[in-house]
């Protein structure tokens, strides 16, 4: 395997990787869609690949509980984590 093959391959592999993350964040046109479908028939891993993180996104019933501020903990120290992000 030469070089300039695994470059390819490398660059191919790239590609997948970004037209999946602009299919997951719905910002894939019609092209790159097309196109990510295609470079998924040639390389059925990353159809897998896709297929587990579409499946870690969650559905409708899926939520983000917010912490408070009391509940974060430096488990590394035990202490509580002081944010400016939380006010304080």
């Amino acid at each position: 395997m030469s070089f300039f093959q695994t470059n390819k391959e490398s660059m191919i592999k790239s590609r997948i990787v970004e037209l999946m993350a602009k299919k997951i964040g719905k910002e894939a046109s019609k092209d790159e869609l097309d196109e990510l479908s295609e470079l998924l028939l040639k390389n059925p891993g990353y159809a897998y690949l896709l297929e587990i993180v579409l499946s870690l996104k969650g559905s409708r019933n899926h939520f983000e509980r917010d912490l408070p501020q009391e509940e974060l903990v430096d488990h590394g120290s035990g202490r509580q984590i002081k944010s400016p992000a939380f006010g304080r």
